[in-house]
């Protein structure tokens, strides 16, 4: 096997060879730059950490922030019924991008929302929060699911 620390430029060629370059590149961007800074390995990241900012401007209780904040990360424990969905319900006989593309949509759509300032209800907040979770949550479970299968 190929050192990435002892040659990295044969590692990368022989990786670059083994795998599609489309799915390597799906993969960096999802694993790193999605799920890692984006969102920060879950709840935290530029996703995650403005969550208490704007429900405090809503000023909710610190009890009551940790719920809705709870609810708004509930995609990272639908995984399975994410899968089970994608699998089961191909859209034109593709079981993952159009899941991908959809919940992208709905997510960008939450942080345009949110990011111009157009939420003001806490319902509204968390839906939009929500949303933004559940592409990330999705991308991450589609794509991983993609990398098994090559």
């Amino acid at each position: 096997p190929v050192s990435l620390l002892e040659n990295p430029v044969l590692w990368v060629r022989t990786l670059s060879e083994s795998y599609s370059w489309r799915l390597l590149a799906m993969v960096v961007c999802t694993n790193h730059m999605l799920k890692g800074f984006v969102a920060g390995g879950g709840d935290e990241g530029l996703v995650g950490k403005p969550i208490e900012f704007l429900l405090g401007d809503l000023n909710i209780s610190a009890g009551r922030m940790q719920m809705l904040k709870a609810a708004a990360i509930a995609p990272w424990a639908l995984k399975p019924v994410i899968a089970l969905l994608s699998d089961a319900l191909p859209i034109m006989g593709y079981k993952k991008m159009p899941y991908v593309v959809i919940t992208t949509v709905m997510s960008f759509v939450g942080c345009l929302v949110v990011g111009m300032g157009l939420v003001s209800t806490i319902p509204f907040v968390v839906t939009c929060l929500f949303l933004i979770f559940l592409q990330i949550s999705s991308v991450d479970l589609l794509v991983e699911a993609k990398q098994s299968e090559e």
